[in-house]
């Protein structure tokens, strides 16, 4: 008669052991469904989060590689000036590549955009000032006038003045020489027959019907109004100089040139633009380049990719 509680308590003690394991199962597997979890959303985040610092890094960069290129037109317009913007340019280059190297991280970003700002900052200072220079060359010339009567009425200060007047008639030369901007080379398919001539462009090699060159000659006020004559030379994928292939001797140098152009210049802004037809010629794939020149001065070069 005793025997049989002991049997039923020995069963609810199993059957309390198993339930006991199967909530203790149900839990470690709670726990491990919740740190996959975990550990996923703190991935996605910190995936996130890269991209963003990505997206960033890659769009100060463009940023920079902007700061550079204006940098590189002002010091082709202001060769007065060109060392000092030449500094500053490479550090603009110095940071490129600093952060081009350097892993993405909040902090050091914060420290590249805030170099990269003070670069900025500089460069506006650089151009205000040499703005200011210009246009106070203007008012130097006038300055030279009042000059040479003063030397008439005072020789005893003739040898002071005529330095002053050197140093003023050099100053007026730097801002008075035009110096073209914005040099393209384009290829030029087949033309649209319409009222306003419309051109279409074509980066393939087989297509090109002529190499189109322009450039822009800005507004300059103190420069000499008359013809200016430059001289364009275009060399194909193998350096093959393309179109007259005409020769011409300054002194003992000599340049071969594709073509040139003589503009009437009048202190005006103007664009010039010219042609070598290439409907004839098979153009080889590759890269074309584009020089400018004024007598044997080079002033500007660029590429074009044909494909």
């Amino acid at each position: 008669m005793n025997e049989a509680p002991k049997i039923n308590d020995k069963a609810n003690g199993e059957k309390k052991e198993k339930g006991s394991k199967k909530w203790l199962i149900l839990l470690l597997l709670l726990l491990l469904i919740g740190s996959v979890g975990y550990n996923y959303y703190t991935q996605q985040r910190s995936t996130a989060t890269v991209n963003v610092l990505t997206d960033e890094k890659n769009e100060l960069l463009k940023e920079l590689e902007a700061l550079k290129k204006q940098y590189d037109q002002e010091i082709l317009n202001n060769k007065s000036v060109a060392a000092e913007l030449e500094a500053e340019r490479d550090k603009v280059l110095k940071l490129m590549d600093k952060l081009k190297n350097s892993d993405v991280q909040m902090n050091s970003l914060r420290t590249f955009r805030k170099e990269a700002q003070d670069l900025k900052l500089n460069m506006s200072h650089l151009i205000t000032e040499n703005r200011m220079l210009k246009a106070l060359n203007g008012q130097l010339r006038n300055k030279v006038d009042s000059t040479f009567v003063v030397l008439n009425q005072a020789e005893i200060k003739a040898n002071t003045l005529s330095k002053k007047v050197k140093t003023m008639a050099t100053s007026i030369e730097r801002g008075s020489v035009v110096q073209p901007l914005n040099l393209t080379i384009q290829a030029v398919g087949q033309r649209v027959q319409s009222k306003t001539k419309r051109e279409s462009y074509t980066n393939r090699a087989k297509k090109a019907r002529e190499i189109k060159v322009c450039f822009n000659l800005p507004e300059n006020p103190l420069a000499e109004k008359g013809e200016i004559k430059f001289y364009i030379q275009i060399t194909d994928p193998q350096n093959n100089i393309m179109g007259q292939k005409k020769t011409i001797f300054f002194n003992d140098k000599s340049l071969t040139y594709s073509f040139d152009k003589v503009i009437h210049y009048d202190n005006k802004a103007q664009e010039v633009c010219g042609y070598i037809n290439t409907a004839f010629v098979d153009l080889p794939k590759g890269s074309y380049i584009v020089q400018l020149f004024r007598d044997d001065e080079f002033l500007l070069t660029e590429k074009l990719a044909l494909f």
